[in-house]
């Protein structure tokens, strides 16, 4: 598959989740055997990666400009999937098109916007892309309960990040807590999540694995593309 990660901060010095899930499993697909492009704004520290394309878009802070720039690229990659985080919508115009004119959209929800008290422009897009997008994949159990609260749609398939097992240990509870994949906003949240879970063990999880990150997310595409094929 030809597969296209969009995150407007991909770039060597790492910024947020998202960007560090797609880092860590641009990889992971390409190993995999797919052909896997980047597309990010410009950055002083550009990413590099073994066999992956990077299109580095203009950098710029205006949304509307970006999400028409993402859509230009993507309409002339062709890829076979598009992905994208939920945060800032990116994939937006994008998902517009009309879906025989356009590649499946994959949207990786994160907490949501209205959750984060992000503003009205960022709601709403938000709101838009998740009722466009072909499949979301939720980060964590917490992620996929707020979208669906927020924005009224089918509970999304949990896909938890992995964690580098070269830095955690066992050590961090939020990782630990419940078998994995939990999000929390607060310190009540937390404690709310270790205690209706099984208690944190000595070692991490097997479902917080970026290998397994990368397996639950070729499963997802493949099945997009072979429905897409069949209709």
């Amino acid at each position: 598959m030809r597969i296209a990660l969009v995150h407007r901060d991909l770039h060597a010095v790492t910024r947020g989740g998202i960007g560090t899930l797609y880092r860590a499993l641009a990889p992971r697909l390409r190993a995999a055997g797919h052909e896997v492009t980047l597309i990010t704004q410009r950055t002083p520290s550009p990413l590099e990666l073994e066999e992956i394309s990077v299109v580095p878009l203009p950098r710029t802070g205006d949304m509307e400009r970006h999400r028409q720039a993402v859509a230009e690229a993507l309409a002339s990659l062709a890829p076979d999937i598009a992905e994208s985080s939920s945060w800032e919508a990116e994939t937006l115009h994008y998902a517009r098109l009309p879906r025989a004119g356009r590649s499946p959209v994959v949207v990786r929800g994160d907490l949501s916007a209205v959750t984060m008290r992000a503003g009205l422009p960022l709601v709403a897009a938000e709101r838009e892309l998740v009722h466009a997008a072909d499949a979301i994949l939720a980060v964590s159990g917490f992620a996929a309960g707020d979208l669906t609260s927020a924005y009224a749609i089918p509970r999304p398939a949990v896909t938890a990040n992995g964690a580098d097992r070269d830095r955690f240990r066992g050590t961090a509870p939020e990782l630990l807590a419940a078998g994995g994949g939990c999000t929390y906003r607060d310190s009540g949240d937390l404690r709310a999540i270790l205690a209706g879970g099984p208690a944190p063990g000595g070692t991490l999880p097997a479902a917080i694995d970026w290998d397994a990150t990368a397996t639950a997310t070729i499963g997802v595409y493949q099945a997009l593309r072979e429905g897409r094929k069949a209709a």
